[in-house]
């Protein structure tokens, strides 16, 4: 890829990174939930979350983090409440501290069956994750224009 004339890096400008965690969140009654949920950052923040992040999950021993697991209190989130108190804490902390903002999506599969149609679920893909993402991505636009934390890109 050629590198167009004019164009700059420059590390303090956006960047937006859309993880999805793809675990089997359950509903109160049961049915699953699908949610996809992402940061804004800069890369100068992105690459300082990363680092943090990486060295709190090794500090505190947690290969992968799951909410799914954190809020059933199992393996490795089952080391009582004032552990879980104080991780969850530092988790946020570490978020809240190097992203701009986040945003999220989420489609409860019943809801999703009752509300579309076969056709219109079919035209989404057959699943709850498309629509979960679109929805997501309409939620960081709806965000970027009214919170970033420097003045919209000139020339666009």
């Amino acid at each position: 890829m050629e590198w167009e004339p004019g164009l700059t890096y420059e590390p303090e400008r956006l960047f937006a990174m859309l993880i999805a965690y793809l675990d089997d969140s359950q509903a109160p009654d049961g049915s699953p939930i699908y949610v996809i949920a992402g940061y804004v950052a800069t890369a100068t923040q992105w690459d300082q979350f990363e680092r943090a992040w990486a060295a709190f999950l090794a500090l505190e021993r947690v290969e992968c983090w799951s909410m799914r697991k954190f809020a059933q209190q199992k393996p490795p989130f089952d080391r009582g409440e004032g552990w879980r108190d104080w991780v969850i804490r530092e988790a946020i902390k570490i978020i809240n501290g190097h992203t701009l903002f986040g945003a999220y999506a989420a489609v409860a599969s019943d809801e999703y069956r009752s509300i579309l149609s076969a056709e219109d679920r079919r035209s989404l893909g057959g699943h709850e994750y498309p629509l979960c993402y679109q929805l997501c991505l309409m939620d960081l636009l709806a965000k970027v224009g009214r919170e970033r934390k420097e003045p919209p890109l000139a020339g666009c």
